[in-house]
């Protein structure tokens, strides 16, 4: 009898019982990933599924044009550059798109021309769903270079954030997360001739702070790697209170209860 009259009243001063959103977080959406060989092409490409939900999605790329810079584009639509690393003649660069286009569509990074022969390339892309589209990345991103088994590292600044790692190696082989020491999850990888490519992540972090992923290529001698970190949304969407902007007050029923809702 209550939540009926709960109801009436709610209804007749013209307000909805609010509840808050449930939290749900950063989630993993799709990856899509290729590589080619000895090619005259500067330019690579895969076809990646981006979910309804997704907010985000970030692209590496992997090349062996010296240190030739990239530009990244899905859906026809540019992406932007987050940070690069060099060493040994290979390139690496990660790029964002906030609210990318639902559906299946091209990823497509193509580099300049250094003046080599041959060209390899090689590309990794991930979406996700729940994350911010304010601030990304969270901040800079550390860049860094090792020998085939690098443990890239940045420290979060919002709770229940995610790192992202791109790794690139002068190998044929694809790169792993390493069985005897895991440390994040591989969600992407491709390789070809001399070049591989590796999309990493790991989280949510909570409370804030370091974290890291441990990515692992066998017989890779230059491996440039970019670690940067994403926050979950603060619309409901993931870390945040779940209460949308606006005024809330509590409407008392009687001396024994009151229901919430909006002015």
């Amino acid at each position: 009898m209550k939540i009926f009259l709960s109801t009436v009243l709610a209804l007749w001063l013209g307000v909805i019982p609010y509840a808050p959103p449930l939290f749900t977080g950063i989630a993993f959406d799709n990856s899509s990933q290729n590589a080619f060989a000895a090619s005259s092409s500067f330019t690579i490409t895969s076809t990646h599924n981006v979910g309804s939900g997704a907010t985000v999605l970030f692209a590496c790329g992997t090349g062996s044009t010296g240190f030739a810079p990239m530009t990244a584009s899905f859906n026809g639509v540019s992406m932007t550059s987050i940070a690069s690393s060099d060493t040994g003649g290979y390139h690496e660069q990660a790029f964002y798109l906030i609210n990318p286009a639902a559906g299946s569509h091209t990823l497509s990074i193509t580099q300049s021309d250094a003046g080599a022969g041959s060209n390899y390339l090689a590309l990794a892309g991930v979406s996700y769903s729940g994350a911010d589209t304010t601030t990304v990345p969270e901040d800079a991103a550390n860049t860094g270079t090792d020998d085939g088994n690098a443990q890239p590292t940045h420290t979060t600044i919002a709770d229940n954030a995610w790192i992202f790692v791109c790794s690139g190696g002068s190998t044929d082989g694809n790169q792993q997360v390493p069985a005897g020491d895991p440390l994040g999850t591989l969600r992407a990888t491709a390789h070809a001739t001399f070049m591989s490519v590796g999309a990493f992540d790991n989280g949510p972090q909570t409370p804030a702070g370091s974290t890291g992923v441990h990515t692992e290529s066998a017989g890779t001698s230059f491996q440039p790697w970019i670690a940067f970190t994403f926050a979950p949304s603060t619309g409901g969407g993931g870390g945040g209170s779940g209460v949308p902007p606006g005024l809330i007050r509590n409407f008392p029923i009687g001396g024994c209860c009151s229901i919430q809702g909006r002015d």
